[in-house]
């Protein structure tokens, strides 16, 4: 995509040597549209976030995930794996229009990240107002601790008030194995 100029491309921070050469050889081939930060900075992440439409995280592994949080805040789109926090915290544009707050890659390759990034870009062409609230419910998602504490804090009166049935008494017989403990 950035080859024929339907996309653009910014990456912050360092990787893989190998991917970063080849990061290198694409900004040298279109500088104008692949740009390579390799000095990571917390504010240039964030302006980056708050530049961009979409964010990728192509994850096998991703136990919690705070990059597509950090994007969702600044109204960039992740389009991510379906795996661990990832798969919790972005519901699918794809699925669920209405909901959605990115975009879910259906498998881990090369070809599915293309086709992704190319369904993502068609959905950003589409209509303004649909593209609009997509952002805003994405920035509008709560992960903070503070929810967390409030959900739990209503799941443990709920559960607290909850009468209970008397526990019935157990009985044991000699025959009965437990009755040797």
């Amino acid at each position: 995509m950035v080859s024929d100029g339907s996309a653009q491309l910014v990456v912050v921070g360092q990787g893989d040597t190998a991917l970063v050469d080849a990061l290198r050889a694409l900004t040298d081939r279109a500088p104008t549209a692949a740009s390579h930060a390799p000095r990571f900075t917390q504010d240039l992440a964030w302006l980056t976030y708050a530049g961009a439409d979409f964010t990728l995280m192509p994850s096998r592994v991703e136990p919690c995930g705070l990059n597509q949080l950090i994007a969702m805040t600044y109204g960039c789109l992740p389009v991510v794996s379906g795996v661990g926090g990832l798969r919790d915290t972005v519901t699918d544009l794809a699925a669920d229009p209405a909901t959605g707050t990115g975009f879910v890659l259906p498998e881990l390759t090369a070809h599915a990240v293309r086709q992704t990034m190319h369904r993502a870009a068609r959905w950003l062409s589409g209509p303004a107002h649909q593209v609009g609230a997509a952002r805003r419910r994405a920035m509008a998602q709560d992960w903070s601790w503070a929810r967390s504490a409030r959900t739990t804090a209503t799941l443990y009166a709920r559960t607290a008030a909850t009468p209970r049935p008397a526990a019935r008494a157990l009985t044991t017989t000699a025959a009965s194995p437990a009755a040797h403990y």
